[in-house]
C-alpha cells in the first residue's frame, strides 16, 4: 500500500505543471515516485501502478469533462464515470506500459534504464499524436511552456521529445535518490541539461533564428462572437446569428484605416448549410461583396453521399462577387461525442454523453487536406485538430503565413478547458516556426508568435475584434536545430565530465582511483 500512496503522488504532481496551473519545473521530478515504485514492485503490480497514475492524472488534468458532460445532458453519475472512461483512454495505456518496462529493466546499468523508459514514453505519445483515435492532451511536454526555452525542444522532434527528455530526467533521479546509487552523475547532469535550457533557450533560438524572409504578408480582421451558446444550432436563429456577426464585423471595418486582406470569423458559425438555404447564402454573400473583402470561416455543409444525420464541417473562403473559392474538411474530430467514425463498443458509452450522443455527426475527410488559398495561403485547422501536429504540417505550404485555428469552445463552460487548448496548441508555432491565429466562440481567442508566446488574447465571450499582421516565415532550419540540441548536450556531456573528475580526485570519491600500498624494503 506504501507504494501504491507514492506512486499516485506523481499524479497531481504532474497535474499542477500542466496548464492552467503551468508550474513547469515540478514535472523533474513529477513521475520520480511513480518510476521508484515501479522499479521495486512486480510485474503484476508495476501495470496496476501505471493504470492507475495514468488514469488519475488524467481526472486531474481534466476535472471540467463532468461539467461539460452535465451541459450535454449526462445526469446522475454518467459525468464522473465519462470522466474515469476519457481519462483511462487516453493515459492508462502508456503509463500502464511504461511502468511494467521500469520494473522489467530494473536489473539493468542505470544509462540503460532511463533511455528504455524515456524512449518507450516518448514513442507511446508519438503513438497517441498520430492514432486516429488517439487523444493527445495534456502530454508530459506540455507542461513546459511555462519554460519557453525548454519548450524549443519541440522544434527539433514535437512534444513527444520533450516528453521523452523530461521522462529521463525522472527515471535518472528515481535511481539516484538510492544510497551509493551510481545514476546520481547522470541525474545531476540531465537536470543541468534543462537548466541551460530554461536559462539560455530562448535567447539562443532568438539569436540563430533568421531574420522573416523578404516575402508575402497580410492583415486579417479577426471578430470573435458573443452569441447564445445554444443558439447557434437552432435553425430558426441563423439569419439573425449572420445580421448579428456582419454588422459587428461592418462596425470593425469602418474603425480601421485600411481594408484587411481577409476577415475570418470562428468555427461552425453558420449550422445550416447554405447548399440548402439560399436565403442564407444570397445574404452571407451580399455582406461579402458590401466589405469587397474574402471572408474566412467555418460553415457546417452537408455530408457527402447527403448521409442522414451527419455533416461535414468545413473551414472556407468566401470571396466577393464569387463565392465559396476554397475549402478545407474537418480531417480528425473529438470521437464518440463529435466524430461519425463508428468505434466497438460506442453504443455501451452513448449514455454518458446525454443528449450529444444523439445529436449529428462529423463526416469526416478521408485526407488531411491542404493549406488555404485567397490572396495568399494559411495553414488551416479547426478546433481540436490542432493537437495534432501531423495535420498541420501536412496542410502547411511553403506559401503559408499563419496557422489558422477555427475553434468552437461553446459546448464548455469554464475557462480550464480552452486555455489548455490555447496552450496545447501554441507548441505548433514552435514546431512549425510560425504564427498561430485562433478566432474561437465561447471561449480564448489569441495570437501566438513563432516562439510560443502569446502576443494577443481576446477576453472570452465578449464581442471583440483586432487585426493581425502576418508574414512569410521558414520552418525551423539545420541552423536552428544544431543550436538547440547542442546547447542541452553539451552542459549535459560537460556537467558529467566534471562530476567525474570531481569523484577521481575527491577522497573517498566513487569514481576515485585505487592502488594496493606498495611493499617497502626492509
Amino acid at each position: 500500500m506504501k507504494r501504491i500512496g507514492l506512486a499516485l503522488l506523481s499524479a497531481p504532481l504532474l497535474a499542477v505543471a500542466q496548464s492552467p496551473f503551468g508550474l513547469a519545473p515540478v514535472a523533474l521530478v513529477a513521475l520520480t515516485p511513480w518510476l521508484w515504485a515501479s522499479g521495486r514492485a512486480g510485474g503484476g503490480e508495476a501495470l496496476v501502478l501505471g493504470a492507475l497514475v495514468g488514469t488519475l492524472y488524467g481526472c486531474l488534468v481534466a476535472p471540467w469533462i463532468p461539467e461539460a458532460l452535465r451541459s450535454l445532458g449526462s445526469s446522475g453519475l454518467a459525468p464522473l464515470l465519462g470522466l474515469v472512461v476519457t481519462a483511462a483512454w487516453a493515459k492508462l495505456p502508456l503509463f500502464a506500459g511504461v511502468g511494467w518496462i521500469a520494473q522489467r529493466l530494473r536489473d539493468q546499468p542505470p544509462a540503460v534504464q532511463v533511455a528504455a523508459v524515456a524512449l518507450a514514453f516518448g514513442l507511446g505519445e508519438w503513438a497517441t499524436s498520430v492514432w486516429r483515435l488517439g487523444v493527445p492532451w495534456a502530454l508530459v511536454g506540455h507542461s513546459q511552456l511555462a519554460a519557453p526555452g525548454v519548450a524549443h525542444v519541440a522544434a527539433l522532434g514535437g512534444v513527444p521529445l520533450l516528453s521523452a527528455w523530461l521522462v529521463a530526467i525522472n527515471a535518472a533521479i528515481a535511481l539516484a535518490v538510492s544510497p551509493g546509487s551510481p545514476a546520481r552523475r547522470l541525474a545531476i547532469a540531465l537536470a543541468s541539461s534543462w537548466l541551460a535550457m530554461a536559462w539560455l533557450g530562448l535567447p539562443v533560438a532568438e539569436r540563430v533564428r533568421p531574420r522573416h524572409p523578404e516575402g508575402a504578408s497580410a492583415e486579417l480582421l479577426v471578430v470573435q462572437p458573443a452569441l447564445p451558446r445554444d443558439a447557434r444550432w437552432d435553425a430558426r436563429a441563423q439569419a439573425w446569428i449572420l445580421e448579428s456577426m456582419a454588422s459587428r464585423t461592418s462596425a470593425a471595418l469602418s474603425s480601421q484605416a485600411g481594408r484587411p486582406d481577409a476577415i475570418v470569423w470562428p468555427e461552425n458559425l453558420l449550422t445550416s448549410p447554405l447548399e440548402i438555404d439560399p436565403e442564407l447564402s444570397r445574404a452571407l454573400q451580399a455582406h461579402v461583396d458590401q466589405w469587397g473583402v474574402p471572408l474566412i470561416t467555418g460553415l457546417v455543409r452537408p455530408a457527402i453521399g447527403r448521409v442522414p444525420r451527419e455533416y461535414r464541417s468545413s473551414v472556407v473562403v468566401l470571396a466577393p462577387g464569387r463565392g465559396v473559392v476554397a475549402a478545407v474538411d474537418k480531417f480528425r474530430a473529438v470521437p464518440l461525442l463529435e466524430s461519425s467514425r463508428a468505434l466497438g463498443g460506442a453504443s455501451w458509452l452513448a449514455p454518458l454523453f446525454g443528449r450529444a450522443a444523439r445529436w449529428p455527426k462529423v463526416q469526416e475527410a478521408t485526407a488531411a487536406g491542404t493549406s488555404l488559398t485567397a490572396r495568399f495561403s494559411l495553414t488551416p485547422v479547426l478546433c481540436y485538430e490542432v493537437l495534432f501536429p501531423q495535420i498541420v504540417a501536412r496542410r502547411r505550404s511553403p506559401e503559408s503565413l499563419a496557422i489558422l485555428n477555427l475553434a468552437d469552445d461553446s459546448w464548455v463552460s469554464g475557462e480550464m478547458a480552452t486555455r489548455q487548448l490555447v496552450d496545447f496548441a501554441a507548441f505548433r508555432a514552435i514546431e512549425q516556426r510560425m504564427t498561430l491565429i485562433r478566432v474561437a466562440h465561447g471561449g480564448l481567442s489569441s495570437v501566438v508568435d513563432e516562439f510560443g508566446r502569446t502576443q494577443l488574447e481576446l477576453p472570452p465571450d465578449r464581442w471583440a475584434h483586432a487585426t493581425v499582421a502576418i508574414r512569410a516565415s521558414v520552418p525551423p532550419l539545420l541552423l536552428e536545430q544544431a543550436a538547440l540540441i547542442g546547447l542541452p548536450l553539451s552542459t549535459g556531456w560537460g556537467v558529467w565530465w566534471l562530476l567525474a573528475v570531481c569523484a577521481r580526485k575527491t577522497p573517498g570519491g566513487a569514481m576515485r582511483e585505487t592502488s594496493e600500498p606498495k611493499e617497502t624494503p626492509s
